[in-house]
């Protein structure tokens, strides 16, 4: 429809332009003093109306004008173009300052309200190209209104791209060092860890302990015996309640022994009977007596030998426990990257959602208050 009108009255537009008897139609705009950021979504002083009557005369808005009521599809308006020009330059440009030259802007006193003149030689088209800078107004203020939050949402788009390799980049990472270690290594199996080193720790002290004093008495009873004293005299087999009772025993079999020397004679079976308990009393008090010493210096070779072994599992528990600990800060570490890189991706993918939605929004603080009507003032 619009065009056609354009169409319609481009001939006499094309011949009357310069005429001297003009009608001017006239569209009046009213300006919010407040305006909402786009970016921000908080509401701010509205530019300064001077700055908004400029924004109307801009070759912005009459180039949009030009191009929405395609002017320069009319032939009669092309035809006019080349003869003035003879075809040199931009068509759009041409018509966009001359209708510029017929543009009237008055901002009424003390007021937000601007009244958009056109002057032309048809009053139809004086309305039209009235309407039509009233519009291109109206829309170039919201395409500046909307445009930083569109810049802003391509950036933060072009971001989350960045983010989103960078989040999928340490998540990888902590996969595969979780993998790598088999077992997470958490606080409750740090402890259970920590405390295995502390029991073999205390057990590994027991058995110094234990092996100093099998040292002590097996060195003790080697120089018992290399002083030439006999070795039923050491404290370790007089504390022996086996050697004490074979002792016993011995006693009771010599004292028998000796009675039967008396009564019969070396030579009496009753003799040599007694004799040979008395031997073989003898002969297990030695043996339990050799036992005895004996056992000395195995059980400070066996305390030796457990306090080496466990002095390698003191050492081997707390190479694990490093290892864990290791593993432990490793994964922290990871974590943390991945709770950032997360945090970091959330907060730009929240700004892209709000700059996105703002910059889809089809809010002004202009608007058309009386759009210019047809008939229009001569002159």
């Amino acid at each position: 429809m619009l065009l056609g009108l354009v169409l319609g009255v481009g001939g006499a537009i094309a011949v009357n332009f310069l005429l001297p008897k003009y009608y001017t139609a006239t569209a009046t705009v009213v300006v919010d003093a407040k305006t909402t950021d786009a970016l921000t979504g908080t509401t701010v002083p509205a530019p300064m109306m001077q700055t908004q009557v400029e924004i109307m005369r801009s070759e912005r808005v009459a180039l949009t004008v030009v191009k929405d009521t395609k002017l320069t599809e009319s032939p009669m308006a092309r035809k006019l173009f080349e003869e003035k020009t003879d075809g040199r330059g931009s068509i759009v440009h041409w018509w966009g300052e001359r209708l510029q030259k017929n543009l009237d802007l008055q901002n009424r006193r003390d007021s937000n309200v601007v009244d958009i003149g056109f002057s032309a030689p048809d009053p139809r088209f004086a309305a039209l190209i009235a309407n039509a800078f009233a519009k291109a107004y109206v829309d170039t203020t919201l395409e500046l209104t909307l445009q930083p939050a569109r810049q802003s949402a391509a950036w933060f788009d072009e971001q989350l791209k960045d983010l989103r390799i960078s989040l999928e980049a340490a998540q990888k990472k902590l996969a595969s060092a979780q993998q790598k270690y088999g077992i997470v290594a958490t606080e409750e199996r740090l402890d259970v860890e920590h405390q295995r080193l502390n029991e073999i720790s205390s057990e590994l002290t027991g058995a110094q302990v234990e092996a100093r004093d099998s040292i002590s008495r097996t060195a003790g009873a080697r120089r018992f015996v290399t002083g030439g004293a006999a070795p039923d005299q050491m404290p370790e087999v007089l504390a022996s309640p086996l050697v004490q009772s074979l002792k016993t025993d011995l006693l009771r079999a010599e004292g028998r022994l000796k009675e039967a020397a008396t009564q019969y004679g070396e030579n009496h079976p009753n003799y040599q009977s007694l004799n040979a308990e008395v031997q073989v009393a003898r002969e297990k008090l030695a043996r339990e007596i050799r036992v005895l010493v004996n056992s000395l210096g195995t059980a400070a070779n066996l305390n030796v030998e457990r306090q080496a072994k466990l002095a390698r599992a003191l050492e081997d528990q707390k190479t694990k426990l490093l290892d864990l600990k290791r593993q432990h800060d490793d994964i922290t570490v990871l974590k943390g990257e991945v709770a950032s890189a997360q945090r970091a991706y959330d907060a730009a993918a929240m700004r892209y959602t709000q700059t996105n939605l703002a910059s889809l929004g089809s809010q002004t603080n202009v608007a058309v208050l009386n759009p210019a009507v047809e008939i229009g003032r001569a002159h």
